[in-house]
Protein backbone atom coordinates (compact mmCIF):
# COMPACT_ATOMS: atom_id res chain seq x y z
CA UNK A 1 0.00 0.00 0.00
CA UNK A 2 1.38 3.04 -1.05
CA UNK A 3 -0.56 6.65 0.53
CA UNK A 4 -0.37 9.88 -1.98
CA UNK A 5 -0.54 13.65 -0.94
CA UNK A 6 -4.15 14.02 -1.73
CA UNK A 7 -5.57 11.63 0.76
CA UNK A 8 -5.85 8.16 -1.95
CA UNK A 9 -4.06 4.79 -1.30
CA UNK A 10 -2.72 3.04 -3.82
CA UNK A 11 -2.96 -0.86 -2.95
CA UNK A 12 0.09 -3.39 -4.11
CA UNK A 13 -1.83 -4.86 -6.65
CA UNK A 14 -2.74 -1.41 -8.52
CA UNK A 15 1.20 -0.22 -8.18
CA UNK A 16 2.33 -4.12 -9.77
CA UNK A 17 -0.38 -3.28 -12.63
CA UNK A 18 1.66 -0.14 -13.00
CA UNK A 19 4.85 -1.19 -13.22
CA UNK A 20 3.60 -3.73 -16.26
CA UNK A 21 1.93 -0.96 -18.22
CA UNK A 22 4.85 1.17 -17.63
CA UNK A 23 7.25 -1.06 -19.07
CA UNK A 24 4.78 -1.53 -22.02
CA UNK A 25 4.86 2.79 -22.20
CA UNK A 26 8.63 2.89 -22.03
CA UNK A 27 8.74 -0.04 -24.80
CA UNK A 28 6.40 1.26 -27.41
CA UNK A 29 5.45 5.00 -26.36
CA UNK A 30 8.36 6.62 -24.10
CA UNK A 31 6.68 9.30 -23.61
CA UNK A 32 3.66 8.08 -22.04
CA UNK A 33 3.07 7.51 -18.67
CA UNK A 34 0.17 5.74 -16.51
CA UNK A 35 -3.23 7.17 -15.80
CA UNK A 36 -5.62 6.16 -13.16
CA UNK A 37 -8.92 7.66 -13.92
CA UNK A 38 -12.88 7.73 -14.64
CA UNK A 39 -14.30 6.80 -17.59
CA UNK A 40 -17.72 5.98 -18.81
CA UNK A 41 -19.00 3.20 -20.83
CA UNK A 42 -22.71 1.98 -21.99
CA UNK A 43 -23.65 4.69 -19.27
CA UNK A 44 -22.34 3.22 -16.49
CA UNK A 45 -18.85 5.34 -14.56
CA UNK A 46 -15.93 2.69 -14.51
CA UNK A 47 -12.22 3.75 -12.67
CA UNK A 48 -9.82 2.59 -15.31
CA UNK A 49 -6.12 2.17 -16.10
CA UNK A 50 -4.67 4.18 -19.01
CA UNK A 51 -1.57 5.66 -20.38
CA UNK A 52 -1.24 9.02 -22.14
CA UNK A 53 1.69 11.01 -23.07
CA UNK A 54 3.02 13.57 -20.50
CA UNK A 55 3.40 16.41 -22.29
CA UNK A 56 -0.78 16.62 -21.74
CA UNK A 57 -0.79 16.18 -18.25
CA UNK A 58 -0.24 18.50 -15.61
CA UNK A 59 3.11 17.74 -13.51
CA UNK A 60 1.14 18.27 -10.19
CA UNK A 61 -0.80 15.32 -11.06
CA UNK A 62 1.89 12.81 -12.02
CA UNK A 63 2.88 11.10 -8.70
CA UNK A 64 6.11 8.66 -8.34
CA UNK A 65 5.16 5.39 -6.44
CA UNK A 66 9.07 3.51 -6.02
CA UNK A 67 9.79 2.91 -9.43
CA UNK A 68 6.71 4.10 -11.67
CA UNK A 69 4.83 7.33 -12.13
CA UNK A 70 1.29 7.59 -12.17
CA UNK A 71 -1.14 10.58 -13.40
CA UNK A 72 -4.48 11.00 -11.68
CA UNK A 73 -6.38 14.31 -12.37
CA UNK A 74 -7.59 16.80 -10.25
CA UNK A 75 -11.02 15.51 -10.44
CA UNK A 76 -10.31 12.23 -9.97
CA UNK A 77 -7.91 12.95 -6.86
CA UNK A 78 -10.88 14.70 -5.40
CA UNK A 79 -13.36 11.58 -5.92
CA UNK A 80 -10.73 8.99 -4.77
CA UNK A 81 -9.26 10.83 -1.92
CA UNK A 82 -9.52 8.91 1.89
CA UNK A 83 -10.29 5.85 -0.41
CA UNK A 84 -7.91 2.68 -1.71
CA UNK A 85 -7.65 2.19 -5.92
CA UNK A 86 -7.22 -1.42 -5.54
CA UNK A 87 -6.46 -3.45 -9.10
CA UNK A 88 -9.04 -6.42 -9.03
CA UNK A 89 -9.51 -8.95 -12.09
CA UNK A 90 -8.16 -6.86 -14.32
CA UNK A 91 -9.81 -3.81 -13.26
CA UNK A 92 -9.32 -0.58 -11.08
CA UNK A 93 -11.67 -0.22 -8.24
CA UNK A 94 -12.19 2.43 -6.09
CA UNK A 95 -13.02 0.68 -2.46
CA UNK A 96 -14.44 3.33 -0.13
CA UNK A 97 -13.28 3.38 3.77
CA UNK A 98 -16.06 3.49 6.32
CA UNK A 99 -15.27 5.12 9.70
CA UNK A 100 -16.05 2.89 12.52
CA UNK A 101 -18.08 4.69 15.24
Amino acid sequence: MHALPFGATLSAALIEALRKMAEHCRRDHPDFVPHVGRYTSDGEEHWGLMAGSRSYMGAENIFTVGDVSVHITALDQTECAGGILNWKDGAVILERCTPNI
